[in-house]
């Protein structure tokens, strides 16, 4: 099934709410696709920015894989080390669980 991150033009009706999250399951789901098997956040915000003309501010995306990671949606490597400079959980993100590509159905 085509995700909005393949066809942005099609309109979306989600709650908005949920909008980050499956933006970003969705981008993780696109790039997963095109081959690449351990994302880092770096990689999912580009996508983002390119998929969408408004996306929220990077501590919000940065902290919503946190939070899906925590939630069993997304699948983490690892945790990078603290970086004084970003003060967020930095995954590294091998995929979508069962759970996470089912929520994008």
């Amino acid at each position: 099934m085509p995700s909005h991150l393949e066809n942005p033009s099609k309109p979306l009706s989600i709650d908005p709410r949920y909008a980050v999250d499956l933006a970003v399951l969705g981008a993780v789901r696109v790039l997963n696709g095109e081959g690449a098997t351990k994302l880092t956040f770096g990689q999912i915000y580009t996508r983002l920015i390119r998929a969408y003309a408004r996306i929220p501010a990077i501590a919000d995306c940065v902290v919503a894989v946190d939070v899906l990671v925590k939630e069993g949606l997304l699948v983490s490597e690892r945790v990078l080390d603290e970086d004084p400079a970003f003060p967020y959980t930095q995954h590294i993100i091998s995929g979508l669980t069962e759970i996470g590509a089912a929520s994008l159905a």
